[in-house]
């Protein structure tokens, strides 16, 4: 998982949320950092079975330590 960087120091999550990164805007494509395609993208290149890009308004549930 090379997200932010390679060697030392790399992590090998269960769960991967991007939901921040995304900082999606209500203005359009061209005011975000990321389009939606970017992100799918890039997403699927995470290399974590457990990887989702949670849209707006999506409830996620954690419990019994598992993301339902």
């Amino acid at each position: 998982n090379n997200i932010l960087g390679s060697g030392a120091g790399q992590v090998e999550p269960d769960y991967v949320l991007l939901s921040h990164i995304l900082e999606l805007a209500h203005a359009g494509v061209d005011e975000s950092r990321w389009s939606l395609d970017m992100a799918l993208e890039r997403a699927s290149k995470i290399n974590c079975e457990q990887t989702y890009v949670p849209m707006w308004g999506e409830k996620l549930v954690w419990k019994n330590n598992k993301l339902n």
